[in-house]
C-alpha cells in the first residue's frame, strides 16, 4: 500500500510517496501539475493521500486526489494525542502542525526542538510529555 503526502509551501511543493512508512519517492516542484500527480498515482498505485498547505490546495489537485485515491484532508484538528499550548490554534500553520505530529510519532516521549528553515524560519517545541509550545 502506497501513500502520497503533499506539502504545499510558500516557495515549493514537496511530494512524498511512502510504503509502510518508508519514503520511496521524494520530489520538490515549483507547481504541482495534474499530469505529474496522475503519473505518480498510477505508477505507485497510491491508495491514500493528503495535503498540508500554507495557502490552500488547488481545487484541481484535490479533485484528482479524491477521484483516484482515498483522500484524507489534513488540518490542525488532526491530533494523535499532543496537548497544544499554541495561543491561537486557528492561525497555526498546517506545515508546522504536521512536523509536530511527525516528531511525536518518530520520537515518542522525547523532547524535540523543531526548526524549519523554509521561506520563514519557525521554531517549535514538543516536550517529552507530549505538550506543544
Amino acid at each position: 500500500m502506497h501513500n502520497l503526502v503533499i506539502d504545499i509551501g510558500n516557495t515549493n511543493s514537496k511530494l512524498g510517496v511512502f510504503n509502510k512508512g518508508a519514503l520511496v519517492v521524494n520530489q520538490s516542484l515549483k507547481h504541482i501539475k495534474a499530469d505529474v500527480l496522475i503519473d505518480l498515482i498510477e505508477k505507485y498505485s497510491i491508495n491514500n493521500s493528503t495535503i498540508s498547505s500554507v495557502g490552500g490546495a488547488s481545487g484541481e489537485i484535490v479533485a484528482q486526489l479524491k477521484a483516484k485515491t482515498n483522500y484524507v484532508p489534513f488540518s490542525t484538528a488532526v491530533n494523535p494525542g499532543v496537548k497544544s499550548h499554541y495561543a491561537s490554534p486557528e492561525t497555526l500553520g498546517q506545515d508546522r502542525w504536521a512536523k509536530v505530529i511527525a516528531a511525536y510519532r518518530c520520537y515518542p516521549k522525547e523532547s524535540c526542538f523543531i526548526i524549519d528553515a523554509g521561506t520563514c524560519i519557525t521554531y517549535d517545541l514538543l516536550s517529552s510529555e507530549s505538550e506543544y509550545y
